[in-house]
């Protein structure tokens, strides 16, 4: 008799933070939300799943599941034991191994090093890298980042400022590790009221959900994900809001996230354009615009009721009940029109394109982000150069008057004469030497010094 495979298993640390590391950055409102979100989303598709964050009031209202913990560095390094632990146990048992490592919240730089802000301090580049992406414990290692230029982790969520960046922020990943980031450039990532949540996350949740799974096999691959972003965000036409995801699959299946049963919603009325669904506190479940030429299977949460919008002929179907409905079993109504904002006008352009089979087949991954020098470590390593230069030129400059000294000691007077000339033109040359060498050298550590310790957020 042969023996039954084990099924394989799925676990994940999801952290959600809104404070920032430092005191003049912005703090957010949705990475809680986010994180809450995408724990629902995860544990539906039956991953065991650790949620660290701390919710505001609002959240903690609506919160359907506790945290497991705050989004501090001990409860993430707890954490990550008791999952290494259980991916070690599933392994023994025979089962392949999947780890998600999602993070929404603030990004930064300090010391010439990317960091994402927990509640209690830095999780820095390396830190990430050796834990989750250099040497991976499970069979496939999904890293899921949601922070302004987190293709670099530099710049925080909210931010303006526009410092280049010292390095890409996973070097060499094992080929079992995938990579999907908000952003592979020097973008801000943002969040929307409308959404309740961060715009990347949301898109990521409605194509993990099932808006991206053009060929219906109820698996999201890396390429149908990378698809479904760009058409996603591909009539926004102003560049501070259009995200530049960058995506990098792992090697071998290639899927993100499968499904395997639960409640559905099947988008059957062609040419229906961009719908939506949300819940009953009007938080973003999935958005679709699918084309002709397929028909979308989304996968719903257990909370009812469930509101299910069409953007173009503003309709709205109501589902009470659990279970999987086709759109057209459900009766539309006249549905409420929104107030806007100042950035709806962009934002209200999202999902505008269709998504179909031809996109994901004509998707091209994007190249990894490009390294920009880093001005402030160019200056100082080039004052410092410089300035020791200029130094031993002034040594040299002052070993040679000595040495015309002391030769000098026993010449006649009119030869000793013409010495102290050579002399003072060398002591002058050496002054204005050493002045300028300090000086540049000054420069040059003080351009590293500021690199050291000044903490972008």
């Amino acid at each position: 008799m042969i023996a039954a495979a084990a099924a394989a298993m799925a676990f994940a640390i999801v952290v959600g933070e809104n404070k920032p590391a430092n005191d003049d950055a912005q703090t957010l409102q949705y990475a809680d939300d986010d994180a809450a979100a995408m724990t629902e989303l995860l544990e539906e598709a039956g991953v065991k799943v650790a949620m660290l964050t701390t919710f505001d009031a609002d959240s903690s209202r609506r919160a359907t599941r506790k945290p497991d913990g705050p989004a501090t560095k001990a409860s993430l390094v707890s954490s990550l034991s008791s999952m290494r632990r259980q991916v070690a146990a599933a392994k023994a048992a025979g089962s392949s191994t999947t780890f998600y490592f999602v993070f929404s919240g603030h990004g930064g730089i300090r010391a010439g090093e990317g960091y994402l802000t927990l509640e209690d301090g830095r999780l820095t580049r390396p830190e990430l890298t050796d834990a989750f992406v250099a040497a991976p414990f499970a069979d496939v290692t999904h890293v899921i980042l949601d922070a302004c230029d987190s293709g670099f982790m530099v710049y925080p969520k909210g931010s303006s400022r526009r410092q280049p960046t010292p390095g890409p922020l996973l070097q060499e990943p094992a080929a079992s590790v995938g990579m999907v980031f908000s952003t592979s450039s020097a973008r801000d990532s943002h969040e929307w009221a409308r959404f309740q949540g961060g715009i990347f996350s949301v898109e990521v949740r409605a194509a993990l959900r099932g808006a991206a799974d053009v060929d219906g096999d109820g698996r999201v691959t890396y390429p149908e994900l990378g698809a479904f972003l760009d058409r996603a965000n591909a009539a926004l036409t102003t560049i501070q809001y259009a995200p530049n995801p960058y995506l990098r699959g792992p090697q071998g299946d290639g899927a993100v996230l499968s499904w395997a049963g639960g409640d559905t919603l099947t988008i059957d009325v062609p040419n229906a354009g961009h719908i939506f669904v949300e819940d009953a506190d009007a938080n973003r479940i999935v958005d679709v615009n699918a084309a002709p030429s397929w028909t979308p299977v989304v996968h719903l949460p257990p909370s009812r009721p469930l509101f299910v919008r069409t953007v173009a002929t503003n309709e709205e179907r109501r589902v009470d009940e659990k279970g999987s409905f086709a759109l057209s079993a459900l009766r539309p109504q006249r549905g409420p029109s929104p107030p806007k904002g100042a950035n709806d006008a962009q934002f209200e352009r999202l999902f505008s394109d269709v998504l179909g089979p031809n996109h994901v087949r004509a998707w091209v991954p994007p190249k990894p982000p490009e390294v920009a020098p880093d001005p402030f470590a160019t200056i100082g390593v080039a004052g410092v150069g410089v300035g020791a230069v200029v130094l031993l030129g002034a040594a040299l400059s002052n070993a040679a008057a000595q040495n015309i000294h002391d030769e000098g000691l026993d010449k006649p007077n009119l030869e000793r004469q013409a010495r102290n000339e050579q002399i003072d033109a060398l002591n002058i040359v050496t002054r204005i030497t050493l002045s300028t060498g300090v000086a540049v050298v000054g420069v040059g550590v003080g351009a590293l010094a500021w690199r050291q310790f000044h903490d972008t957020e």
